[in-house]
């Protein structure tokens, strides 16, 4: 009976899945991470009164129920009125009401979980009513706007990513390598001429067992990244999860849940015809519908990746813009080369046991590799032109390179290509068995010359595939290093009070090593101090018997004072106290607390 007739049923579900998931195709863009617009107050603000509301805009819609606004007063206590709401039309603006609030210093600490891609962005920073008070909240007055990197999420974001490139890299083996090559080599192509008579082949059997592991681990993998990014941007754990107290219905409203619809509804419709693609002795030519069903299914799979990617964080990005269409392309190749590196591996070599005739196997060995090599070359240059022109657009300076997360992780990947296609180039320059070869040699008499080191120079080449895999999954989970500046904690600002003098002392860039300190002082008013005065820094450590280090600022004008110094070049707590000098007064002294973090943060 002809496939297409024998299968209708497959081919309606699978254009039901294609036309569930049309919608989220042309659905809008937005930035890959939440990033603090702007709020009012804004940060640091001294205000007369105290104010209704405290409202943030961010950079792209948010869900409900998740993201929040804490109000703390010196003491740590959170002073806010009721739950915080998403108030503008777009979904951008978190707003949180406010009881009268005395006189004092307030810090507002902020979480935004992403209806785009489920990251969680969180920062703080500080607002003041009358005059700032000499205690400062408990927790730091800082204003920092960074991700909240999870462990998990990267873990099963790797998962993710190797498990659908293995599904795309097998789709692409077996129409553009298995098929071609079993012809050209005149390998029985039917089960009835295999000597096998029961109902699955085995030859087929690890291909399609290899398949079906893969999508259930996409499927597995997707859904718990899913899980794991909602219980990170609530703060909450699994219990909460199956108790209920997770608001999903707001998840699954948006775009983040569609995409994790819309990619479960992919895996099942490559479910309903993983038969007809992990069957690679089926005696009929595949029906074109199948061909076109399941290469457009896979490259979907990576679609839906994209478009949750960093490459939708450019502004105005359409959903077939450059970027965007870039990662799809990135994606492509990388699958194309790393899956199907990891089909060869896996289950090529079963398969060819399995052909009874040394020099079949020998010529079929030398037809896969032969092209698999073409298509993987296709793949490589795929990747590298897509991967440049990315790189551009998410690092966008050569320094963010080595001084932002992104660009390390960005070194890391291309330390394991650059292996990877070396081992590539050998295999295809010298080690792989060549088409011309005639008469074909036996395969064990091949095994061991060229033929050996080709099979440990591909399982190589693949377990390093998984490596850089795992460091696309990193780069995925990070903020780009062009939004360093926006994200990362580019000032921390403290304020207190020394005798009649209102001291604020900024950090920048908040990291561990060499920062720029700014001392601004003020009267009680809010003036600068038009006198000259002398300004120093002491810092001494809490952790360790070190002694202390005292380090002079330069005047600016206007009560301002600075100074570059890499004091700060140890983790752990501090105490830098701000000394003003002046004449005719008494030394005023201001404290502040700062700890170092191990990621390098000072908070």
């Amino acid at each position: 009976m002809p496939r297409s007739t024998l299968h209708a049923p497959r081919f309606t579900l699978l254009c039901l899945f294609l036309g569930l998931l049309l919608p989220l195709l042309f659905a809008p863009l937005a930035l890959a991470h939440a990033t603090l617009v702007r709020s009012d107050p804004p940060p640091n603000a001294v205000l007369a009164t105290s104010p209704l509301e405290i409202h943030l805009w961010l950079s792209e819609p948010l869900v409900s129920g998740i993201s929040a606004i804490t109000v703390l007063d010196a003491q740590g206590q959170a002073v806010q009125q009721g739950d915080t709401r998403i108030a503008s039309p777009d979904a951008t603006e978190l707003v949180v009401a406010l009881p009268p609030l005395p006189n004092g210093t307030y810090l507002v600490d902020w979480r935004a979980f992403s209806a785009v891609d489920g990251h969680t962005t969180e920062g703080t920073f500080a607002f003041s009513v009358g005059a700032a008070s000499v205690e400062t909240p408990s927790r730091s007055v800082s204003t920092t706007n960074a991700p909240r990197v999870s462990r998990w999420a990267v873990i099963w974001r790797w998962l993710s990513l190797l498990a659908q490139a293995a599904l795309v890299g097998m789709i692409a083996f077996r129409w553009w390598v298995w098929e071609p090559a079993s012809r050209k080599s005149q390998i029985p192509n039917s089960k009835s001429q295999l000597p096998f008579s029961n109902y699955q082949s085995p030859i087929s059997k690890p291909h399609s067992l290899f398949f079906s592991l893969c999508l259930a681990l996409a499927a597995i993998a997707g859904t718990a990244l899913f899980v794991s990014q909602i219980l990170s941007g609530a703060g909450a754990a699994f219990a909460d999860l199956i108790a209920g107290r997770v608001p999903l219905g707001t998840v699954f409203g948006s775009r983040l849940g569609t995409a994790w619809i819309g990619r479960i509804a992919t895996l099942i419709a490559l479910a309903v015809i993983a038969g007809d693609i992990s069957d690679l002795t089926s005696a009929s030519p595949p029906a074109p519908l199948y061909y076109l069903g399941s290469v457009w299914l896979s490259a979907q799979l990576l679609l839906i990746n994209a478009l949750g990617s960093h490459s939708a964080a450019i502004a105005g990005s359409a959903w077939l813009s450059l970027p965007v269409l870039a990662d799809w392309a990135h994606l492509i190749g990388t699958s194309i080369w790393a899956g199907g590196l990891l089909q060869f591996v896996f289950t090529v070599p079963r398969a060819l046991r399995l052909v009874a005739d040394p020099d079949e196997r020998a010529e079929l060995t030398r037809q896969l590799v032969f092209r698999f090599s073409t298509l993987a070359a296709f793949g490589v240059a795929l990747m590298l032109l897509s991967g440049v022109y990315l790189a551009s657009l998410h690092v966008a300076r050569w320094e963010h390179l080595l001084d932002t997360d992104y660009g390390h992780a960005l070194l890391l990947k291309i330390a394991l290509v650059m292996p990877m296609l070396l081992l590539g180039a050998a295999n295809l320059l010298w080690v792989k068995p060549r088409p011309e070869e005639t008469p074909p040699l036996p395969f064990r008499e091949r095994r061991l010359g060229g033929e050996g080191h080709f099979w440990r120079l591909v399982t190589l080449e693949a377990l390093i595939g998984i490596l850089v895999l795992a460091a696309s999954g990193l780069l995925t989970e990070l903020p780009r290093g062009a939004d360093a500046a926006a994200l990362g904690p580019a000032q921390l600002t403290l304020t207190s009070l020394a005798d009649d003098l209102r001291v604020t002392l900024s950090l920048a860039p908040g990291r561990l090593g060499a920062n720029q300190f700014n001392v601004t002082l003020t009267d009680a008013a809010g003036r600068p101090l038009s006198i000259d005065a002398t300004v120093s820094l002491r810092f001494v450590s809490q952790d360790r018997p070190l002694g202390s280090r005292e380090v002079l600022l330069d005047a600016q004008g206007d009560g301002s004072y600075a100074v570059t110094d890499a004091a700060l070049g140890l983790a752990g707590a501090w105490q830098v106290e701000v000394a003003v000098r002046r004449p005719g007064a008494y030394d005023a002294f201001a404290p502040f607390n700062l700890f170092v973090g191990a990621d390098g943060r000072i908070a």
